[in-house]
């Protein structure tokens, strides 16, 4: 018999809603939610989650959730809850079924000869966008600076549709400590909204 997670006062309900609501938590504790079957199977490629709750009945309903569903059979922090518990931490209109907290890639230091500077992009759909573009263009450094909408919020990373298990991405920066990190770069473009 599995284990369901009923209560709205569960500790990892509570946990999992600090990190989707919370910045400063996110930050603090270096890791981030994923919503989606798609997504909790990409970020099972690159990283154990630390928690995930998930809908037994919803994944089985598909083959790619039924998949998933036997992935987490061999996680140790893998939960069924309630679809009540899961609408409750979503913010999407038809949750999927399951959502997991996987810690913030970390990459290693590397020059990279192109560069995206995100400065005072406040729309989380608009960063996503921008992220997965920068991708695509070949990017290898994604660099955000203050006013920026946090990468890490549960918009941009479902905007960001794994963007974020694949490009390094170095947030907290202002411009004196992210100029150095571009000093290499020959030739830079800047592109402002009107």
């Amino acid at each position: 018999m599995i284990d369901l997670i009923t209560s709205t006062a569960n500790h990892h309900v509570k946990y999992l809603r600090s990190l989707l609501r919370s910045r400063k938590d996110r930050h603090n504790e270096r890791r981030f939610v994923v919503e989606g079957v798609r997504l909790v199977g990409e970020a099972l490629n690159f990283a154990q989650p630390s928690l995930v709750l998930y809908v037994p009945e919803q994944l089985a309903s598909t083959e790619r959730g039924q998949q998933l569903l036997d992935q987490l059979a061999q996680l140790p922090h893998a939960f069924a809850t309630t679809p009540a518990i899961l609408a409750g931490l979503s913010d999407v209109e038809t949750p999927q079924g399951i959502i997991a907290v996987v810690p913030m890639p970390q990459f290693t230091r590397q020059s990279a000869s192109l560069i995206l500077m995100l400065d005072g992009v406040q729309d989380p759909g608009n960063v996503g966008t921008l992220l997965r573009s920068a991708e695509a263009a070949g990017v290898g450094q994604v660099l955000c600076l203050p006013g920026t909408a946090d990468v890490w919020s549960p918009k941009v990373v479902r905007s960001g549709m794994g963007v974020h298990f694949r490009l390094p991405i170095v947030d907290g920066l202002n411009w004196e400590t992210a100029l150095p990190l571009i000093e290499h770069c020959q030739q830079r473009f800047a592109a402002v909204q009107d």
